[in-house]
């Protein structure tokens, strides 16, 4: 069961929660000072040697958000946030006050439940929600994404919601590395597994003192999609496509395997 934690000073009490055999975790905070609740939906736990059996529940979801275009998570997500938005209602606070925040796995349930509930909606290096099987359209105002330029998750599918592209000095100089930026005229071409950091995934790149948020780091990072743009959007198309022919790969695959039993 989680426990209460404080965020810029002000203490956020547990409201709700909720695990199932899905592989779920989803946690309501509220601030009793200013009735602001925070849903959040857990990411992807990659920690087998502590929690082996909610670390492969993850990754299967991961998997069939891959090849079957859905989030088996979903369903687990709509009714606990609906549950939530219930006894918000039930204790007068306006759903102004609510807002959804996930990493990963969870931050493809935000973009989901955010167009779902009508609810603004904060992710971090989330798997995007626009090629999976809900009809959502990409881009949108509800919800705002915050990605790491070299993250090949949140590059590997759409986002529904405005992105907010962040390049730390070490992305530019793998893309540098990998050919995108810089590259002679030799006709070798760009190598994504070169550029793409499975570090850039982490959400510790956007908690602690010296979290990509802070303003003037922000800043620097802003600074550094900018100058780079043209390269780093070149590379996340590249691990997109990537994506898109690992999904009909798994499809024939499974087809085929259909056929033969």
């Amino acid at each position: 069961m989680p426990t209460d934690v404080y965020l810029s000073g002000h203490r956020y009490e547990v409201f709700d929660y909720e695990a199932d055999s899905s592989g779920f975790h989803g946690t309501a905070y509220i601030d009793r000072e200013t009735n602001e609740i925070i849903v959040a939906y857990r990411g992807t736990d990659p920690d087998f040697k502590h929690h082996p059996l909610t670390a492969a529940r993850d990754i299967g979801a991961d998997y069939t958000m891959v090849r079957d275009r859905l989030n088996p998570q979903e369903k687990a997500a709509r009714d606990f946030t609906a549950r939530v938005i219930d006894t918000a209602k039930a204790n007068g606070i306006s759903l102004d006050h609510v807002t959804l925040v996930g990493h990963s796995l969870g931050g493809a349930l935000v973009e989901i439940e955010s167009s779902k509930f009508n609810l603004p909606g904060i992710t971090f290096n989330s798997y995007g929600a626009v090629d999976l099987g809900y009809g959502l359209p990409e881009g949108g105002d509800r919800v705002t994404n915050y990605v790491m330029a070299g993250d090949p998750v949140s590059a590997a599918s759409h986002h529904h919601g405005q992105m907010v592209a962040l390049a730390s000095d070490q992305d530019v100089e793998r893309l540098r590395g990998a050919r995108y930026l810089d590259a002679p005229a030799d006709g070798i071409a760009p190598n994504p597994l070169l550029a793409m950091s499975l570090g850039d995934h982490s959400i510790t790149w956007f908690i602690g003192p010296n979290s990509v948020l802070k303003p003037e780091n922000m800043a620097q990072a802003m600074r550094n999609y900018a100058q780079s743009k043209p390269a780093i959007d070149h590379f996340r198309g590249d691990v997109y496509d990537s994506r898109a022919e690992l999904a009909l790969a798994l499809n024939i695959t499974e087809h085929l395997n259909l056929e033969s039993t």
